[in-house]
């Protein structure tokens, strides 16, 4: 699902110079290229199995973050990186809420968001999402 997430991001998100998963987040936080966006698997919620046999149907909510970062070099108030932020953060609701990341998958919902740090003059903040599947066996 990830590498789904990654590709709706890099097509429908303008202006990012960087999307990618969380192994090229964790090399380049000090010295990450501004804005860019970072997919994270967060977690996995799963409902019990409503049938009552031996056959196994759950529902299963996927929790994803994307992990903003924009710069916050030269702005001494940061009104410009709230600015941004909010720019980019606004086209990543667009691109992600009410869409599937493939057919096993209901459509993607927003949960919360939170400041992560401030760091190598630059503004990290994530959002987080949810999907839900359903696991059959």
């Amino acid at each position: 699902m990830i590498p789904a997430i990654v590709t709706r991001l890099e097509g429908e998100v303008a202006g990012l110079k960087h999307v990618a998963g969380v192994l090229a987040y964790a090399q380049l936080k000090t010295q990450a290229p501004t804005p860019a966006a970072y997919v994270l698997p967060l977690a996995e919620d799963a409902r019990p199995s409503g049938t009552g046999t031996m056959l196994v149907r759950q529902l299963v909510i996927r929790r994803f973050g994307v992990l903003l970062a924009v710069s916050a070099k030269n702005d001494r108030h940061g009104s410009k990186a709230e600015d941004a932020l909010d720019t980019l953060r606004g086209a990543v609701h667009a691109a992600l809420l009410g869409w599937a990341p493939n057919t096993e998958h209901e459509p993607v919902s927003y949960l919360r968001g939170r400041l992560v740090d401030i760091v190598g003059g630059a503004v990290w903040w994530q959002d987080e999402y949810a999907t839900d599947t359903w696991l059959r066996g």
